[in-house]
């Protein structure tokens, strides 16, 4: 399998994910040795939809300087 971000090779490893409530539990991924990128069965699944199932909208960047600064004037950050 190849990576969708680099076209590298894509390899099966399981994950610790410790903040799942009391019980810790192990997720299945496949990760890139070149860039890294991590894929779970729910990335995946997630790009099959069709298109009319997906957000119009990506979060990104454009909304992180947003959240920042409303973090600022309530004393978060």
């Amino acid at each position: 399998m190849s990576c969708s971000r680099c076209q590298g090779l894509m390899v099966a490893e399981t994950l610790f994910n410790p903040s799942e409530g009391v019980t810790h539990t192990w997720v299945p991924v496949i990760r890139c040795l070149n860039c890294g990128n991590l894929e779970d069965a729910l990335i995946r699944l997630a790009r099959c939809l069709p298109d009319h199932f997906r957000r119009s909208t990506k979060p990104g960047p454009q909304r992180r300087g947003v959240w920042v600064s409303g973090m600022r004037e309530q004393g978060g950050c």
